[in-house]
């Protein structure tokens, strides 16, 4: 497959649930709905602000979350329509749901197992934690300890886990936002 879709660095993507679509996203401001057998684009979302750093696919749905720099997470279906996967407010394409603003880039998206939720973690320490259907806010994590440009879901309990350039992985209650536990990504220790 060759793939000439983006003009600056992909940063994310996503396989939809049959494989045989992949949206990514880049520096370039764009998120495409790219063929896999072909490379050829099907569809794109060009956001004409700020670069998309992360995206994430519901786990039954092909639904993507995609977040960047400008501090948003956006929600669209991965199936063109009229030509474009989305595009703004028009309520002829797939374009979803707007989740408030963190004022802070987005370094890392996810989705519970259930695809109840989706989370979004920030240059700024924060992780905000929405519920997909109504777009409210369940909770609000602070870490402390920098930027989250790792998150997940627990896939049996309500907790999510963060990592970022401090090197310790965290793991948060997702209803209060307390902190659970923490630990090193790597032994720390004698390097001998």
């Amino acid at each position: 497959m060759k793939c000439d879709n983006h003009i600056d660095w992909v940063l994310g993507a996503a396989f939809a649930r049959d494989g045989a679509r992949l949206c990514t996203v880049g520096r370039d401001k764009a998120a495409k709905l790219i063929d896999v057998e072909t490379g050829r684009l099907i569809d794109d979302i060009n956001r004409p602000r700020d670069a998309l750093l992360c995206v994430a696919r519901h786990p039954s749905e092909d639904l993507v979350a995609t977040g960047g720099a400008e501090g948003k997470i956006r929600l669209f279906k991965m199936e063109p329509r009229g030509g474009r996967l989305a595009e703004g407010d028009d309520k002829e394409n797939s374009f979803v749901r707007e989740f408030e603003s963190l004022g802070s880039p987005l370094h890392s998206v996810a989705f519970s197992a259930d695809g109840g939720m989706v989370a979004c973690g920030a240059l700024s320490g924060e992780v905000r934690v929405f519920e997909v259907q109504t777009g409210n806010r369940i909770s609000t994590v602070t870490t402390g300890a920098g930027a989250v440009f790792a998150l997940a879901f627990h896939p049996h309990t309500n907790q999510i886990t963060t990592g970022g350039p401090d090197g310790k992985i965290r793991l948060f209650e997702v209803k209060t936002g307390q902190k659970v536990h923490e630990f090193p990504s790597v032994p720390l220790g004698d390097a001998r």
